[in-house]
């Protein structure tokens, strides 16, 4: 009998053990497992904060870069995984948006014209930096874009604008982005294959001739636009881009000095949205820039008034002579910069004739060996 007892007293301290072990072993893998969330918490924390510096020092580096490149491609890597983002222009202030919170980088959006159409990454983030740059002739900006390679492009193969920007693509640093060239005889055929693939956003690239129209949207998901860029009759590198959306068609003025198409290429990548924001900056960039070389041509025939000896120019040895040549920049200058406050972009004519003119006395300068304006 009291063996019985010893034996059943034993066996309730032995399973006592059992729980206290379970309980003290269930409490230590908590533990571990809490350390480890904190831990992964906050490295990715910091990997995050890392990422939105790399994205910070990205942005600023490409709003100071001197832009002699045509174009040029950096991948984020890692800032917009697993996110979906956008910009949201607000009364023409760009907004950054991140699954739906606005982001703090906004502020850099506001200083350097930024285009973008939707990104919805997932855990294989493929999202890069575009950059361009903007002349007048003289350099305005660089105009970046956020592009994924899930954002599709489709240039349209009848027309001539369709083929230079595949061209351009081809032999530029675009190349690694996810774009074809089609010639939108059957969208609904184009629209259903796409539902296969993992899409944030199709843009079609037409001229404005072919007969396209919202209704050719409809077959299409969210976040699809159609970008017709016409070009003026008499001249090949200025028009108008229109963007025709399932609801809405807006269209902007352009000029393209050099034959770069910068802005019709950052419209390619862009939601009419941000390009709105970004278009309203690059005026007031334009109108910044006018103002600085008007101000450094003023300062030349300065140091040429308060100095009749002052030689400028390796080529001439009179003063008269270099008065005469900086005049000539400064009147154009100021031609442009009054025609452009009256119409902005909306002349681009005009503005090409004026721009020429500022061209010509800019390159005297150089004739003679003096210190260019720009």
């Amino acid at each position: 009998m009291v063996i019985q007892r010893r034996s059943k007293l034993s066996a309730v301290i032995i399973s006592f053990s059992w729980i206290f072990m379970i309980i003290v072993g269930t409490f230590f893998i908590l533990l571990a497992y809490n350390f480890i969330d904190k831990y992964l918490e906050t490295e990715r924390g910091k990997e995050l904060a890392a990422s939105k510096n790399s994205l910070r020092t990205a942005l600023i580096t490409v709003g100071t870069t001197s832009g002699i490149e045509d174009t040029k491609l950096d991948l984020l890597p890692n800032f917009f995984e697993s996110s979906t983002v956008k910009i949201v222009c607000n009364d023409k202030l760009p907004i950054l948006f991140i699954n739906g919170k606005a982001d703090t980088q906004s502020e850099l959006l506001r200083k350097i014209p930024t285009f973008m159409t939707e990104i919805d990454e997932g855990k294989l983030d493929t999202t890069y930096l575009a950059v361009e740059s903007f002349r007048l002739p003289f350099k305005v900006s660089n105009l970046i874009a956020i592009v994924s390679k899930s954002n599709y492009i489709y240039f349209d193969n009848r027309t001539e604008i369709g083929k230079e920007l595949l061209i351009k693509f081809r032999k530029s640093s675009y190349k690694n982005l996810t774009y074809l060239s089609d010639d939108f005889a059957d969208l609904s055929t184009l629209a259903s294959e796409l539902k296969k693939r993992k899409v944030s956003s199709v843009v079609l690239v037409s001229d404005g001739t072919q007969g396209l129209s919202s209704s050719n949207l409809e077959v299409f998901g969210d976040n699809v636009y159609l970008v017709n860029i016409m070009k003026d009759e008499d001249s090949l590198y200025s028009g108008t881009i229109e963007y025709i959306t399932k609801k809405e068609t807006v269209s902007y003025p352009y000029i393209d000095v050099g034959e770069r198409l910068a802005l019709p290429t950052m419209a390619v990548f862009s939601s009419p949205e941000a390009f709105e924001c970004a278009y309203a900056l690059l005026e007031e960039e334009t109108t910044a820039v006018l103002s600085y070389y008007i101000l450094k041509a003023k300062v030349f025939l300065s140091e040429l008034e308060t100095s009749e000896n002052k030689i400028l120019c390796r080529s001439i040895d009179n003063s008269f002579e270099q008065t005469f040549l900086y005049e000539a920049v400064l009147t154009q200058l100021e031609e442009l910069n009054e025609i452009f406050e009256s119409t902005k972009f909306n002349n681009p004519g005009e503005l090409e004739d004026h721009i020429e003119a500022l061209q010509k006395a800019e390159d005297e300068l150089g004739e003679f060996s003096c210190p260019y304006v720009y």
